[in-house]
């Protein structure tokens, strides 16, 4: 492990004894006052655990990987099992950030997690790099809801949950496309979680892979959120989008790359967790869209009647 660009420069000493006593312990700890990461070692990878700080202290509400997916899924040829190190913890001013590095035949994945000081919302990149050839079907990142530790027939049912698009048949998927209200999103009681596709990162031109999602309720042990490159084709009407192995695609000396948020609380207002997540949506992405001199909103609505938008 390396520690790098820690600023400011009084606490150099102190995050590093830190640090270094959780990695004695087996544990690694990051928190930014609102949500705490956990990272241990579990045999050739890490399990990544996020906490909701609440009255009565910090409560568990996601952990990485599902008994169905692992975290993250890399399906392509000339990868084995990857063997994963934490490559760097680095402090600023703002916040911290830690990236993790797995290692897998020709593939070398990172995964950069960002927290800012006292901001629920964080950022999560993902990235393949890929030596010679390949034919990769999917990367994906996967977290479940695990309120308080609980499995699933522990407290079902879940209180709410939304997802961009329903995927009633099991090789259907949450494709790109309808990424209007791009949110994966569930809540039990006061606990609530989401997975926020960072779509200032989505390529909807140039790409080999595009993205999609995935949410399943019952599947596994717990309910579980998907989200990464997976490319889809229309399967019926103009709402369900499926994926098969033939979609698979070949690469050469590449990298693939997504981006989503996490956001995790146990103090959310029963069925009303979401409402902090549409808040976030306008703000980046919705305002800064809804202002631009160009687009649908820009134009008179007697334009309308010539133009689709």
């Amino acid at each position: 492990m390396r520690f790098i660009r820690w600023c400011p420069v009084v606490f150099v000493a102190a995050m590093a004894v830190s640090a270094q006593e959780r990695q004695g312990a087996g544990e690694i700890v990051i928190e930014n006052g609102v949500t705490r990461l956990t990272l241990v070692k579990v045999g050739q990878s890490y399990r990544e655990s996020f906490y909701a700080k609440s009255s009565d202290g910090w409560r568990l509400v996601l952990q990485n990987g599902s008994s169905i997916r692992p975290d993250p899924a890399l399906k392509a040829t000339n990868a084995g099992t990857p063997e994963a190190s934490i490559d760097a913890i680095e402090k600023y001013e703002t916040g911290t950030s830690v990236t993790l590095r797995m290692v897998s035949g020709s593939h070398i994945s990172t995964k950069v997690i960002s927290m800012k000081n006292g901001d629920p919302f964080v950022h999560i990149t993902l990235r393949d790099s890929i030596r010679g050839n390949s034919r990769i079907e999917y990367f994906l990142s996967t977290y479940s809801f695990l309120p308080d530790g609980k499995k699933y027939a522990e407290y079902k049912p879940l209180d709410f949950v939304f997802t961009p698009q329903l995927r009633p048949e099991s090789d259907e998927v949450i494709a790109d496309h309808t990424f209007r209200s791009p949110a994966l999103m569930m809540q039990k009681g006061n606990i609530f979680a989401a997975l926020i596709p960072d779509i200032h990162t989505i390529d909807g031109r140039d790409r080999v892979l595009k993205s999609s999602a995935d949410m399943q309720v019952e599947t596994g042990d717990a309910p579980f959120i998907s989200f990464g490159l997976m490319n889809w084709i229309r399967k019926k009407a103009h709402v369900y989008y499926a994926h098969a192995d033939s979609l698979a695609v070949d690469v050469s000396d590449t990298s693939l790359s997504f981006s989503y948020y996490l956001y995790v609380s146990a103090t959310a207002p029963e069925r009303c967790g979401f409402q902090d997540v549409v808040k976030f949506e306008w703000d980046h992405y919705g305002h800064p869209n809804f202002s631009l001199p160009t687009g649908p909103q820009a134009q008179p609505f007697s334009s309308y009647i010539y133009k689709a938008w």
